[in-house]
């Protein structure tokens, strides 16, 4: 199933996230607490990478299903084909490079990825709280990977980029928090630490 994503984000310190999470918590009580494994992958030539889209299967704590995705950038959001994988599927990508059929597997044909050569590149893991709002959901994660640890606020809008925006900008006034345009994305930044 593909979906635009229509996202902004900020980054956050310990402090800050301490401070969100316990408003969210204080305010929300319908606030969901989820654990969340994200395995990257790419294929030997570095394709999905150097196009700057992201490939990964995310994984739940007490969820067998996952999610093997493929997200495309665009210029007004995200465009993100997904499928549910069960744990033979799991199995086939991340020890033979085998897909199931189905729009994923057609997106990463479409886009010249040697899909016979995928392989797991880091694994990010991520506490997540989540709260949907009638316009938006309001994510906060802190984010563990190569033994960093960051944190973040993330507006999901179910309108527009615009809005995401927006909304974003009035959490960062409620809070006190600097928007930066340079946000760099948490499979970049897990990317980016294998350098060190």
């Amino acid at each position: 199933m593909s979906a635009k994503e229509l996202e902004e984000r900020v980054m956050i310190d310990k402090k800050q996230f301490l401070k969100i999470e316990k408003y969210i918590l204080d305010n929300y009580k319908e606030a969901k607490i989820l654990h969340i494994k994200n395995r990257y992958l790419d294929d030997a030539n570095s394709n999905i990478r150097g196009n700057h889209n992201v490939l990964r299967i995310r994984s739940f704590k007490n969820n067998p299903s996952r999610e093997f995705t493929y997200k495309i950038k665009g210029d007004d959001g995200d465009i993100e084909y997904t499928t549910i994988l069960s744990q033979y599927w799991f199995y086939q990508i991340t020890r033979f490079s085998r897909i199931p059929e189905g729009e994923t597997k057609e997106a990463l044909l479409k886009n010249g990825i040697d899909i016979s050569s995928l392989r797991t590149l880091v694994e990010l893991f991520t506490r997540r709280i989540e709260v949907e709002l009638e316009d938006h959901t309001l994510i906060l994660d802190s984010n563990m990977y190569n033994e960093i640890i960051d944190f973040d606020l993330e507006i999901e809008s179910k309108i527009s980029t615009e809005h995401a925006k927006e909304t974003i900008l009035k959490y960062c006034e409620m809070f006190s928090l600097e928007y930066k345009k340079d946000y760099i994305v948490k499979s970049r930044r897990a990317f980016l630490s294998l350098k060190k």
